[in-house]
């Protein structure tokens, strides 16, 4: 599939960096950060692919550093 500048390509590409702000600047997605942190210590960048909210856990997909896909399942009310 070629999206070389297309407006699909643009929408992709803001809503990655728009992900990236929120998971780096957004206290609320701190733990997420963390366990990716703690993973990945050399990592220098990730932004969020898919995110699933479920009755009591969120299911988020991540790109870190544009080689690893990895899924973090967090219960939403144990904020240790």
């Amino acid at each position: 599939m070629k999206l070389k500048g297309t407006l699909t390509e643009k929408a992709y590409r803001e809503e990655l960096k728009t992900s990236k702000f929120h998971l780096f600047n957004d206290i609320s997605r701190r733990r997420f950060l963390n366990i990716i942190r703690e993973t990945f210590p050399a990592m220098k960048t990730a932004h969020v692919l898919s995110w699933t909210p479920d009755q009591g856990e969120d299911i988020i997909s991540f790109l870190v550093d544009t080689h690893s896909v990895i899924k973090i399942e967090l219960d939403r009310y144990d904020n240790l």
